[in-house]
């Protein structure tokens, strides 16, 4: 996967978000109920952010 992919991919679900920033995306991820701290060991890797198991896995936020 290039830089650009990846770039372009976070651009994306950030405006699905309506976040300004990937801080603000985890902020509304844990809001949400898609991260949990104690999943995560206390801490939120950025990859438990960015991966998308599917494609179209943030088309519902439109």
């Amino acid at each position: 996967m290039s830089d650009q992919t990846v770039k372009n991919r976070l651009t994306g679900i950030l405006r699905k978000l309506h976040a300004t920033d990937r801080t603000e995306a985890v902020v509304i991820a844990f809001r949400r109920g898609w991260l949990d701290v104690a999943q995560c060991g206390g801490r939120v890797p950025l990859q438990a952010v960015l991966t998308d198991p599917s494609p179209n896995a943030l088309d519902s936020l439109e």
